[in-house]
Formats: C-alpha cells, sequence, structure tokens
C-alpha cells in the first residue's frame, strides 16, 4: 500500500477530523483504503468506538477538452483558457511524457487535454501560451496530429492520427511555436499534457495566430 495523503488535526471545537483528496490525487476506478487511528498524545486516550467514518464526493464539470472526441474547436486568432488540474488520460491514448511518478504528488498518470482547428489558406500558424497559473515552473508539452481524410473520432479514436510537429518545455518564457506546411482546410488536433519533470497541471490561455 502507497500513503496518498495523510491528516492528524482534530477540531477542538467539533471533535472531527476531516482530509480532502483534490482530483490530481487519486484516480477514477481505483480501490483506496482509509486508515483510523487513535492519538497516543492525549493521556494515552487513544481507544474507543464512538466515532462514525463517511466518505463524500464532489463531482465536478466535465471538461470536454478531456477527451479527443469532444476536442473543442479553437478558432484562428482567439484565445483560448486551458486547465488540466483534473484532465486524466484515455485508453491507448499517445503519451506525450513517460517519467514514473508517485502517486503522493498526483503525477501517476497524465493530465491531457485536446483541442482542434482548421489550417488556414497559408498553411502556416503560430501557437502561443500565456498566463500560466504558475509561472516559470508550469511547462507544458505538446504534440500536433493531422486528421487524414474520412476521420471519425467515434470510430477510429487515435488510431490513424497522422504526428506532426512536437514540443516539450513550453512554458512562460518559451511559449510559443510555429507550425508550417500545414494542409490548408485540413483538420488538426493539438495534445497538451504536462512535463512530468516540473509542475505538469494547471492554466493557461493559448491562442492560435495566422502566420
Amino acid at each position: 500500500l502507497t500513503e496518498i495523503k495523510s491528516s492528524s488535526s482534530l477540531n477542538s471545537v467539533t471533535n472531527d477530523e476531516s482530509l480532502a483528496l483534490e482530483c490530481w490525487e487519486i484516480e477514477e476506478g481505483k480501490t483506496y483504503y482509509v486508515q483510523v487511528q487513535g492519538w497516543d498524545a492525549i493521556g494515552g486516550g487513544d481507544v474507543g468506538n464512538n466515532f462514525n467514518v463517511s466518505v463524500q464526493f464532489t463531482a465536478g464539470t466535465t471538461n470536454p477538452a478531456d477527451n479527443i472526441c469532444t476536442a473543442p474547436t479553437a478558432n484562428i486568432g482567439t484565445t483560448y483558457s486551458a486547465d488540466n488540474r483534473c484532465a486524466t488520460t484515455q485508453p491507448n491514448e499517445p503519451n506525450l511524457d513517460p517519467n514514473p511518478q508517485t502517486p503522493l504528488d498526483g503525477k501517476s498518470y497524465d493530465e491531457t487535454l485536446w483541442y482542434k482547428f482548421v489550417a488556414p489558406a497559408s498553411g502556416e500558424v503560430k501557437l502561443t501560451l500565456s498566463n500560466f497559473s504558475i509561472p516559470m515552473l508550469l511547462s507544458v508539452n505538446m504534440q500536433l496530429y493531422e486528421a487524414p481524410t474520412g476521420y471519425n473520432c467515434s470510430v477510429n479514436h487515435f488510431n490513424g492520427l497522422i504526428p506532426n510537429e512536437s514540443a516539450s518545455l513550453i512554458t512562460s518564457i518559451s511559449p510559443s511555436i510555429d507550425f508550417r506546411c500545414l494542409a490548408p482546410g485540413k483538420t488538426y488536433y493539438i495534445q497538451f499534457d504536462g512535463n512530468d519533470a516540473f509542475t505538469d497541471r494547471g492554466t493557461w490561455d493559448f491562442v492560435i495566430t495566422d502566420l
């Protein structure tokens, strides 16, 4: 068993103790155990049978960008806000950053987001990230995929996507990348993922502009 989180702060007014787990600290479908232990420090009064244990789940809103098949369309020249703090990874999804991490800091899985755009007539665009929630520390990896003719996400999922440009360590210091030689009118998918070697979850803005 691996410890995820612990708490020993007893509320002196209500005698209640609580422990909050964020979405990036636990994974859907996994089994977790809760250990409850008396506190030895107060006169040895660490035994008894007069307490209750309950677990509450607070459902969040579904982020369409967390699934390639519901990837929002990014219009050229429009700024969008991205948030991968509670993002997950789909089965068979390409892994941008395979560095193993410990469950304690919530990095045992990738936190990917998907967006799509249509290449302009110029065939050249610039992707720029800004307003990082943790400047200089939040680092984002990116992979560009071309959707082949006849691509149907609900049928093909990740099969058939053609890898194009990629970039790692997109930060507030180096926030942009150019995409050239794109096929005008073609649909392209952008996969974002936090870089596991640094802070890998947070929020940022991005815009795709015509070169």
